[in-house]
């Protein structure tokens, strides 16, 4: 069964309620992140990408209202120059939440997250599973509608993560 948090994919009948549930993901990933994020290695600074402006944006207010002022944002491609100069040198944790479904070459898109890492660094990928939700997919231009488990690793090891 697919599910965004709670709901199936396949439960969801309208924009607003599709909205409401992604704002719900959206808003459990910011917080995962932040928290995971200085535990995993011991700093607090925390880079969000993202290439809508306006979630970028919903981000910005959220974590100001935590505030978490270790959250540096970018708007921007995740294989942009702005990105890779954000993330310096490499990152210890990369999480990318509910953005694979958008990518032309998922494999590629795992690669260029991997390039992110500094080496041992840890990659978190949240996404749906596979669904036949088609509202879904119309109302948020996704490419792909999910990844078997096993997709996801086999992505990973072309990118030379395991």
């Amino acid at each position: 069964m697919t599910t965004v948090l709670d709901k199936p994919v396949e439960n969801i009948r309208d924009l607003r309620e599709l909205e409401a549930e992604i704002d719900r993901l959206e808003k459990s990933l910011e917080t995962l992140t932040l928290h995971a994020s200085p535990a995993f290695h011991g700093t607090k600074n925390t880079v969000a990408v993202d290439r809508s402006a306006t979630r970028l944006e919903r981000a910005r207010r959220r974590t100001v209202a935590r505030n978490d002022g270790h959250v540096g944002f970018v708007c921007g491609e995740i294989d942009g120059p702005e990105v890779r100069r954000a993330v310096g040198a490499g990152a210890d944790l990369v999480v990318a939440g509910r953005m694979l479904h958008h990518a032309p070459v998922p494999a590629r898109t795992v690669r260029a997250l991997g390039d992110l890492l500094v080496p041992g660094g840890g990659l978190l990928v949240v996404d749906y599973a596979p669904h036949t939700n088609e509202a879904l997919r119309e109302a948020q231009a996704d490419v792909w509608m999910g990844f078997e488990p096993a997709e996801l690793v086999s992505f990973a090891e072309q990118a030379g993560l395991v």
